[in-house]
């Protein structure tokens, strides 16, 4: 079986013979693409000549995991076509018009130091040691939540200003993701069966304070913190200060300003490494917000350390 450099080199020399018929006359494009926490091989195609026509793409990583699966190269680069041809399909049909996009831009926080060459051709701001980027939401229903980052290409065709993709993108946000928070008691009484809720301690039930801050949708939802208001209330209601524990880009976690900040930096640390995946990783710091002062701080973590690349994982140097 070829290691990756091996097969994204074949790839690149072969790729034109399994391409389906009425691509082979469009533009054939290798790069690297920045994404969150991470920099991916892609395959690109671009075709038409109008704005709402820039093009589809497919990574080399995703079909290098499925030759590892089938072990077989032409079916693994047949069917990541097939998934281009259809992209290709989906592109034309659904982009919608740029006039559409002041009502759709929103915002997602990411982590900075791991994310400099993705931040270095993005409009974006700083916020503590994450950074808020903005995305273009191209259709939004029960399927998910297709969009596109904005670039600074996009936001100068766009005719939009950071400050005021800033703007946007934090009434959008609220409107389109609006944020929703949770006892995590109750959420292990909707994740759990009725016999097994039964042995849990009564401690757990009276002692929890753990509360999950999110969106209704579940998505990006870190971006909660953001909003001082929903922060203020909880609390109001909890009667402390908050420590957040950043779970993941989809969501924190908020208590009371009760335990050892630092205890809860090595924890963060730890689970980040062992249970959530580079992609959905959002920092390794503790932060602390102040009801008096109605700010969010860093209370504990270690700033100086990355969230760890996935240049091994992918045979890729970054």
């Amino acid at each position: 079986m070829m290691d990756y450099t091996t097969f994204k080199k074949e790839v690149e020399s072969k790729i034109m013979g399994y391409m389906p018929e009425e691509m082979k006359g469009m533009e054939v494009k290798f790069r690297q693409v920045d994404k969150v926490n991470r920099t991916l091989d892609a395959v690109s195609v671009n075709f038409g000549s109008t704005a709402n026509e820039k093009g589809a793409i497919i990574y080399i990583n995703d079909m290098y995991e499925t030759y590892k699966r089938c072990g077989d190269f032409g079916a693994a680069v047949s069917m990541s076509l097939l998934q281009l041809r259809q992209a290709v399909q989906t592109v034309r049909v659904e982009l919608p018009d740029m006039t559409t996009a002041k009502d759709n831009i929103v915002l997602q926080i990411i982590n900075t130091r791991q994310n400099q060459k993705l931040l270095g051709g993005i409009p974006n701001r700083e916020f503590l040691d994450l950074s808020i980027i903005y995305r273009w939401g191209i259709q939004l229903d029960k399927e998910g939540f297709k969009n596109m980052i904005v670039t600074n290409k996009l936001a100068n065709d766009l005719g939009l200003t950071e400050r005021e993709l800033f703007l946007l993108a934090k009434e959008n946000t609220k409107r389109l993701f609006t944020p929703t928070v949770k006892s995590m008691a109750d959420i292990v009484r909707d994740l759990l069966p009725s016999d097994v809720l039964g042995t849990i301690p009564e401690e757990f039930w009276n002692d929890n304070n753990l509360w999950v801050l999110t969106n209704e949708r579940g998505i990006n939802g870190a971006a909660a913190i953001l909003y001082e208001d929903v922060l203020h209330a909880i609390a109001g209601q909890l009667g402390a200060d908050l420590y957040i524990i950043p779970s993941s880009i989809h969501e924190v976690i908020v208590t009371p300003d009760k335990m050892d900040p630092h205890e809860l930096a090595d924890m963060v640390f730890s689970i980040n490494r062992e249970q959530v995946d580079v992609e959905e990783r959002l920092s390794d710091n503790v932060y602390r917000y102040d009801r008096e002062t109605h700010e969010v701080s860093l209370a504990a973590g270690m700033p100086d350390k990355g969230l760890e690349k996935l240049g091994k994982l992918w045979g890729i140097t970054q």
